[in-house]
């Protein structure tokens, strides 16, 4: 008997599973923590670095035209507009996994589905109001 080679993927992953809403607002929310860290992790090499970096002029050249130049309003705004969005995402859907770990006996995929808009409207209030005020 001639045994016949099966030829299959070693893994179906993303051809075979099928993304589920908690699935993609869990990975946004991993995301969000990464960059969150990196921003403090750059202010924090900024701050550490600010001798060295205020002696030398292309510092002062590069920040002026960040500060200073034509799209630095817009540029700077949407850039602290997104890291403020960011942290309260993380926030909100942090406390909203915390809540699943402690009742999640009690919830189904509906409910589940139901709360993830209503909590995307309220990560979206926060955030404006913050930007607002």
């Amino acid at each position: 008997m001639e045994k016949r080679k099966v030829v299959r993927p070693t893994s179906p992953f993303l051809s075979v599973y099928k993304p589920q809403v908690t699935s993609m607002f869990s990975i946004a929310e991993r995301i969000t923590g990464i960059i969150l860290v990196l921003a403090v992790y750059f202010v924090v090499i900024l701050v550490k670095l600010e001798g060295i970096l205020l002696s030398n002029y292309w510092y002062y050249s590069l920040l002026y035209s960040v500060v200073k130049g034509p799209v630095s309003g817009v540029l700077l705004g949407s850039l602290l507009l997104f890291i403020i969005f960011a942290g309260v995402y993380h926030l909100v859907f942090g406390l909203r996994y915390i809540y699943w770990d402690r009742v999640y006996g009690k919830l189904n995929i509906e409910d589940i589905n139901k709360y993830t808009p209503m909590l995307l409207g309220v990560t979206g209030v926060i955030t404006l109001l913050y930007w607002l005020y």
